[in-house]
C-alpha cells in the first residue's frame, strides 16, 4: 500500500508510527506476516525512491508493506502487487487522486481487489449534519467523483441509491448500501451517523436528477399514473409539478439516458396534445351515441370528463388551433363553430326529447332538465324572438307538430273548449267561482277572469263568451247568481235557510258567508233581491234575536228539569247546545241586553247576574249539608265531596277571603256550628275531635306517640305536642282536655 502526505515529516511519522499500532492491536486481530515500512519524498534522489520502490515490489505473498511519500510518487510508478493506496491528507488535483487510484485499481494476476482508504477525522460531540458539512469529508468526495468516472458499477450504484432517495422519501424503508465502498466507525460514534453519510455521500457525488426522478417513479407506484398536476407538491414539500415542467422545457438538452429512464415511465412530453386528443377521443364516442357533435354545455361524458366545456374551449380557440385539429373537428357530424347556433340546436334538442316525452311542447317557464338546462327560459325566448329567428330555425320548430308560436291563445281555446262543455251539460254559462272539471281545470276561476279582464280580450274573444246562455259580463250579477243556486240547494237539503256561518257547499262554495254579507248588506240590497231571500223558509234577517231565543228557550227547559237558574259553565245540552256558556254570556252583555230581555231572565227561578254570588251559595249549601252531617263546619283542606266538589278547598277561600266577604256571608258562616276562621284554632279544634272519638272507643286518652288514625290522621303527634305546650294552653282548653281523663304526664 502507499500512502499519500502532504509534508514530508508527517509522511515519515506516518511510517514509523505504522508498527507501534499493529502492536496495540490484539493477537486475535492482528494482521500476520512480515511488516515492511518506509517513506519517501522528493528529497531523496532518484535511486534512493527507487530501492524503496523495489524493496515495496519485493515482498512475498503474506507480507505486509507500506510506502508513504509526500508529492513525489506520481507517473511512472509500476508495482503490480499495489493493492491499496490511502489518501491520509486531503488530494485536491483531480489529476493526482486519477493517477494515485490507478495504482490501485490496475488488475494483476496475484490480486482480486484494490482498496482505497479515506481517513476522516471526526470531532467528538460534533452532529452529523455539522461533521459532514466540514472540509474534512472533501477529499472523500474528491476520491469518489474520481473513481466514478473509472467504475461504471460503482457510478450506477451511487446514482440507483441516489433515485430510491427520492422513491422512498417519506417511507420508513432504508435505502440499500454499497458494494464498493465501506464505512468503518469507532465505536463512539453513533451507527446512525453511517446512514448520514451514505446519504450526504450520495448527494456530494450524485446529481439530483436522480433523486427528483425517484420521486417521480413514487408518484407513478402511488397514482397509477405520471400525470402530475399543476402545483403539486409532495408530502415532504418537494414541488415535483416544477421539476416536471423543466424536464419537458430541457428535453433537448437531457441526455439520452435521462430521456430513457423518463420514457419507460410513459412520460407525456406534451400534456397539451395528449389532453386536446382526450377530450377529442371523448367527443367522437359522443357523436358514434348520439349521433352530431352538438353536446350540451354541462354534458359529462364517461369518467366524469367535462366534454361539454371542452367544446366550448375549441369553439372559442378556433383561430389558434392547428389546421389538422380544425380539419378533425369539422368532419365530425352537427359540428358548429357559432357558438349561438350551437347553443340554439342545443336546446332544440332537449325540446324534442321533452315532446317525446310529454306529447306536448308546453314547457312552463320554470323547467328544467334532469341535468339542469332551462329548457321552460329557452321555448320562451324562442316565440318572444320569432321575428329575429333564422328561417331554419322557424322551419325546424314549425316542424315540431306540438309547437305553438302564441301559447297564451292556445291556453284560451282549451278553456274555452272546457267552457262549451260546460254549457251544453248545463244549459247556461252561469259556472260557480269554485266549480272544478273532472280533468282538475278551474273552470270558474277561469271564467271569473275572462269577466276581469274584459278589456284586454280581443273582440272575437268578446263575441264568443257573449254568445253563451246565460253569460254575464257583470261580476256582482254572476256572484249573485250563484248564491242563489247555492242557497236554493241548501234549503231543499235541510229545509231551512239558517246557514251556519263556517259553512261550505261540497264544491268549496263559502255559502255561510254570502249569507251574512246579504245580511249586513240589507238595505243596499235591491227590493227584488231582498224579496228573494225572504221567501226562503226560515229566513231571518237577525240572527242574533234567532240565537237569543233559542238559547232563552234551552234554559227554560234547564230550570224546569233542575229547579233553578244555575247552570254550570261547562254544561252542555242532549243535542250538544253550549248552555253554560251561552248563559255566562248573557251575564257580561247585561247592559247591551233589552229591557225585555232582562225581564225575561230575572223571571226564572234562581237566576243571578253574578256569577261570582251564585258560586258562593252554592258552597255554602255544601257546607251546611255537611255540618248537618257530621255536627261541625270544621271541615280538612283536603275534603271532596262525592260530585266532585271540593268543600275543603272552598272553606280555606272564605277564610283568606275574610276582608272581601259581605257582612251577610260572615254572619251566614259563623251561625255554622264550630265554624272558625283561624286556622291554627281549627286544627287544634280537629285534633280534639279525634281525640274525643278515641276516647269513645277506647276508653282512655294514653293515646300512643306513634298512633295515626284510619284517614292516617297523627293523633299521637297531637297529644304528644299538648302535653309539651301545657304551660301554653289557655285555661278553656286544658279544662276541656282534662274532661276527657287527659293525663298529662306518662309513667
Amino acid at each position: 500500500m502507499i500512502s499519500f502526505h502532504s509534508r514530508v515529516k508527517r509522511a515519515e511519522s506516518f511510517a514509523s508510527e505504522i508498527h507501534d499500532a499493529i502492536n496495540m492491536i490484539s493477537n486475535e486481530h492482528r494482521p500476520k506476516g512480515t511488516v515492511w515500512t518506509g517513506s519517501v519524498s522528493g528529497q531523496m534522489s532518484a535511486h534512493e525512491r527507487r530501492l524503496k520502490l523495489d524493496q515495496l515490489k519485493e515482498l512475498t505473498q503474506g507480507d505486509i508493506g507500506l510506502l508513504s511519500n509526500a508529492r513525489c510518487l506520481s507517473e511512472g510508478v509500476d508495482v503490480p502487487s499495489l493493492d491499496g493506496v490511502a489518501f491520509i491528507d486531503p488530494k485536491s488535483s483531480q489529476i493526482d487522486i486519477v493517477q494515485a487510484v490507478g495504482r490501485a485499481i490496475r488488475l494483476s494476476e496475484s490480486k482480486s481487489l484494490g482498496t482505497i482508504v479515506l481517513p476522516v477525522f471526526i470531532e467528538n460531540g460534533t452532529d452529523a449534519e455539522a461533521s459532514l458539512q466540514s472540509s474534512h469529508f472533501k477529499p472523500v468526495w474528491n476520491v469518489i467523483n474520481a473513481l466514478k468516472s473509472h467504475d461504471e458499477v460503482l457510478s450506477f450504484e451511487l446514482d440507483k441509491y441516489r433515485t430510491d432517495l427520492g422513491k422512498k422519501a417519506g417511507t420508513s424503508e432504508v435505502v440499500g448500501s454499497f458494494s464498493k465502498i465501506i464505512i468503518h466507525l469507532p465505536q463512539t460514534v453513533d451507527a446512525s451517523f453511517a446512514e448520514s453519510l451514505r446519504t450526504y455521500l450520495v448527494e456530494r457525488t450524485t446529481s439530483s436528477w436522480n433523486f427528483w426522478f425517484g420521486l417521480l417513479e413514487a408518484f407513478a407506484i402511488g397514482e397509477g399514473h405520471i400525470k402530475v398536476p399543476n402545483r403539486f407538491e409532495t408530502d415532504e414539500g418537494y414541488r415535483l409539478s416544477s421539476w416536471v415542467i423543466g424536464q419537458r422545457s430541457n428535453r433537448g438538452n437531457l441526455t439520452s439516458d435521462r430521456v430513457s429512464k423518463l420514457d419507460s415511465l410513459g412520460f407525456d412530453w406534451d400534456p397539451f396534445k395528449t389532453a386536446w386528443e382526450y377530450g377529442f377521443l371523448h367527443l367522437v364516442n359522443y357523436v358514434e351515441q348520439e349521433g352530431d357533435a352538438r353536446v350540451p354545455h354541462s354534458y359529462l361524458a364517461e369518467g366524469n370528463y367535462k366534454l361539454g366545456r371542452w367544446v366550448i374551449e375549441q369553439r372559442s380557440n378556433k383561430d389558434i388551433l392547428i389546421p389538422e385539429r380544425v380539419s378533425k373537428l369539422e368532419a365530425l357530424a352537427g359540428w358548429a363553430w357559432d357558438a349561438n347556433k350551437a347553443a340554439w340546436e342545443e336546446g332544440y334538442l332537449y325540446l324534442i326529447n321533452y315532446i317525446q316525452q310529454e306529447k306536448h311542447a308546453k314547457v312552463p317557464d320554470s323547467y328544467r332538465t334532469k341535468s339542469g338546462y332551462s329548457l321552460g327560459s329557452w321555448v320562451k325566448r324562442q316565440r318572444k324572438n320569432r321575428d329575429t329567428l333564422l328561417p331554419e330555425q322557424k322551419q325546424k320548430l314549425d316542424s315540431l307538430g306540438e309547437w305553438i308560436w302564441d301559447v297564451y291563445k292556445a291556453a284560451w281555446d282549451e278553456s274555452l273548449l272546457q267552457l262549451t262543455g260546460y254549457v251544453e251539460q248545463q244549459g247556461h254559462a252561469r259556472v260557480p267561482s269554485s266549480y272544478i272539471a273532472e280533468d282538475g281545470f278551474r273552470l270558474g276561476r277561469w271564467v271569473v277572469s275572462q269577466r276581469v279582464r274584459r278589456e284586454r280580450l280581443s273582440p272575437e274573444q268578446k263575441s264568443t263568451l257573449g254568445s253563451f246562455e246565460g253569460w254575464i259580463w257583470n261580476s256582482n250579477e254572476s256572484a249573485w247568481d250563484e248564491g242563489i243556486s247555492h242557497l236554493t240547494r241548501y234549503v231543499e237539503m235541510a229545509s231551512h235557510a239558517n246557514v251556519p256561518g263556517p259553512y261550505k257547499t261540497e264544491d268549496d262554495y263559502k255559502l255561510g258567508q254570502w249569507v251574512s254579507r246579504n245580511r249586513v248588506k240589507r238595505n243596499e240590497l235591491p227590493p227584488e233581491q231582498i224579496a228573494m231571500l225572504e221567501s226562503f223558509k226560515g229566513w231571518v234577517w237577525d240572527v242574533r234575536v234567532t240565537a237569543w231565543d233559542k238559547g232563552l228557550s234551552c234554559l227554560i227547559r234547564y230550570v224546569e228539569q233542575q229547579g233553578h237558574a244555575r247552570v254550570p259553565n261547562s254544561f252542555k245540552t242532549k243535542d250538544n247546545y253550549g248552555l253554560g256558556l251561552w248563559v255566562s254570556m248573557q251575564r257580561s252583555r247585561k247592559d247591551r241586553l233589552t229591557i225585555d230581555q232582562k225581564l225575561r231572565l230575572e223571571s226564572l227561578d234562581g237566576w243571578l247576574w253574578c256569577a261570582s254570588n251564585e258560586a258562593w251559595e252554592q258552597g255554602l249549601s255544601y257546607l251546611t249539608e255537611y255540618v248537618e252531617k257530621e255536627g261541625h263546619a270544621r271541615v280538612i283542606s283536603s275534603y271532596e265531596l262525592e260530585n266532585g266538589f271540593k268543600l275543603g278547598r272552598w272553606v280555606i277561600g272564605q277564610r283568606h277571603r275574610r276582608d272581601s266577604l259581605t257582612n251577610e256571608q260572615i254572619s251566614r258562616l259563623e251561625a255554622l256550628n264550630g265554624w272558625v276562621w283561624n286556622t291554627l284554632e281549627l286544627a287544634w279544634e280537629v285534633g280534639f275531635s279525634y281525640l274525643a272519638i278515641y276516647v269513645e272507643q277506647e276508653g282512655h286518652a294514653k293515646v300512643p306517640n306513634s298512633y295515626k288514625t284510619d284517614d292516617s290522621y297523627n293523633l299521637g303527634g297531637w297529644v304528644k305536642t299538648q302535653r309539651k305546650r301545657r304551660n301554653q294552653l289557655s285555661p278553656e282548653r286544658k279544662s276541656r282536655l282534662e274532661a276527657l281523663n287527659f293525663v298529662w304526664k306518662i309513667i
